[in-house]
């Protein structure tokens, strides 16, 4: 049986945060950014839990937390390209900035426990550029580092080195 790849609906929290955003809510924005620097998800909670449904585990929870925060931190939104290519446009426009490099592998490399960390600093680099992120993909991608096969980190890494300016406008419809 083939596979199609059908364009997934984001998560309904972030849907949620799309609208805070669109409804430039300052307020709730605060709030979760205070989330992610203080680590207190409780700050979070209210403008996440509701939306994340009764099935959604711990780990999800705690990850759909951290994710908030980072959206709050630069709520540009895309839809398509992982992180990875959002990282490597960042790259692409620093003429290939070793630093940025280098940040970008202690991200792959980084444990789950770690991820609030680097995806901090990587998110405001990526904030610093106005490059968009694909939040729902984001979040997505989060659910599945733990993986054996590290094939998330791996799709970031074919993102970030392969991405050139020519396919910065083209998000990619592949999916393996």
């Amino acid at each position: 049986m083939l596979e199609q790849k059908t364009e997934q609906a984001p998560p309904r929290f972030i849907q949620h945060l799309y609208d805070v955003a669109d409804r430039e809510d300052r307020g709730a924005l605060s709030e979760l950014r205070r989330s992610l620097i203080s680590g207190n998800d409780t700050l979070a909670a209210r403008h996440v839990l509701p939306w994340l449904g009764a099935e959604v585990g711990q780990r999800r929870e705690s990850l759909a937390l951290l994710v908030s925060g980072l959206f709050a931190m630069h709520p540009e939104r895309a839809t398509g390209p992982n992180f990875g290519h959002s990282m490597g446009r960042v790259w692409q426009v620093q003429d290939k900035r070793p630093s940025t490099e280098q940040r970008f592998v202690a991200l792959l490399d980084a444990h789950t426990e770690d991820l609030r960390y680097y995806l901090r600093q990587a998110i405001s680099l990526v904030g610093s550029h106005d490059i968009p992120v694909d939040w729902a993909q984001l979040y997505r991608d989060l659910c599945n580092w733990r993986h054996a096969d590290r094939f998330v980190q791996r799709k970031w890494a074919r993102a970030f080195w392969g991405a050139s300016p020519e396919e910065e406008s083209q998000p990619s419809n592949k999916e393996e």
